[in-house]
């Protein structure tokens, strides 16, 4: 859905996509807010298209998120979302503080592939898969600091998602260069003592 969104001159499939993005949304509000965020990313850093239409393809599934948000008639999304809180306190869901505890030791496989995506931000290659750990990223930290929202805590797994994208990218990147057979196996390595590694995966509550 994200590969084909704005890849269409006819309106009909980028309609289908909002509508798709909507459910998505109204189903799962952190899944679709991630859709919504990387439909927007992906367009960003798309650069053969016409101006007026990157404009009117960013504002159309935003709009059209907001508005199904507004009218859904099966519950209250806005208050569902916010209220997240709330179902913490009940012990229904995680605090949202549980997130950022040794955040960076838990995703620690993940995190290999960041020096790559910094790497191509310093070379202003500004790729959906940079821009989007950028994003991500920036949700995440603006919500520890201001907004402390257990919905976007768990952000801290898209930022694990393009990370790993990164090591991957990273690999292609070296896959000519004499030294790729040994970042291969030295990944492959991390991956397997993981599991030896005090504290190294997310706790139960981290799981979608």
């Amino acid at each position: 859905m994200i590969a084909g969104y704005g890849e269409s001159n006819r309106l009909l499939p980028n309609i289908s996509y909002n509508l798709a993005a909507c459910c998505v949304f109204l189903s799962h509000p952190l899944t679709g807010s991630f859709l919504i965020l990387s439909l927007g990313v992906k367009l960003l850093t798309m650069r053969s298209i016409p101006t007026f239409k990157r404009v009117e393809l960013l504002t159309i599934p935003l709009l059209s998120t907001v508005l199904a948000t507004l009218f859904w008639p099966y519950f209250p999304v806005v208050s569902t979302i916010f209220g997240s809180g709330t179902f913490a306190e009940i012990g229904f869901a995680g605090n949202w503080q549980m997130f950022y505890q040794k955040a960076a030791w838990r995703i620690l496989p993940a995190l290999f592939g960041l020096p790559f995506l910094v790497y191509l931000l310093f070379k202003r290659q500004f790729t959906y898969v940079s821009v989007g750990l950028v994003a991500t990223a920036s949700i995440y930290f603006f919500n520890y600091a201001v907004l402390h929202n257990l919905t976007l805590a768990r952000y801290v797994i898209f930022i694990a998602f393009f990370c790993q994208i990164g090591i991957i990218q990273s690999l292609k990147h070296i896959e000519r260069h004499t030294l790729h057979k040994y970042a291969v196996a030295g990944y492959l390595i991390i991956i397997l003592s993981s599991r030896l590694l005090n504290s190294c995966h997310l706790p139960s509550a981290l799981v979608l």
